[in-house]
């Protein structure tokens, strides 16, 4: 089964797939150093398992540099398999952020990268400081996960043809 386009919004041009899933790609300088100043900032090296399946953190995180890979456990043996790719630009673990249940995925590094991490607590004094930006976070991270419920929609539909 190839799930490597699981998470891309279909659509007629390729380029704008791509951009359907970028976080905050009209936020100004401004608006990305405001939320950056209230992030840590995480380098991963390839190979290097950065959320786990299972792990207590209500955190998310905006990809800066290199490529993460997603992955489930399968079968009765639970080997990890590749269920999808994020590079530059995307936005992980905002399930566990929204709803502060554990991780449902495992995500490692297939590349030396960086990325910076928001707490939630860090989003509860950005609202309270930043209350537009921080509802164009939240707006956006409905819009992802739209995007991403709406292609497993359509891919569970198309495998049972």
């Amino acid at each position: 089964m190839d799930t490597s386009n699981f998470f891309i919004y279909p659509s007629e041009n390729a380029s704008e797939q791509v951009e359907a899933i970028v976080f905050l790609e009209h936020a100004t300088d401004d608006d990305w150093q405001i939320l950056l100043d209230f992030t840590s900032t995480r380098r991963f090296k390839s190979g290097d398992m950065v959320i786990e399946q299972g792990e207590d953190d209500d955190s998310l995180a905006f990809v800066a540099s290199g490529e993460l890979e997603v992955l489930i456990p399968k079968g009765r043996s639970g080997k990890l398999e590749r269920l999808t790719t994020f590079s530059a630009g995307s936005v992980i673990g905002e399930q566990s952020f929204l709803d502060r249940n554990p991780r449902s995925t495992s995500i490692r590094a297939i590349s030396d990268g960086e990325l910076y991490r928001l707490s939630r607590d860090a989003f509860t004094v950005l609202s309270a400081k930043h209350p537009n930006l921080a509802m164009q976070v939240a707006l956006d991270l409905g819009r992802i996960l739209s995007i991403r419920l709406r292609n497993t929609t359509q891919f569970l539909s198309a495998s049972k043809r």
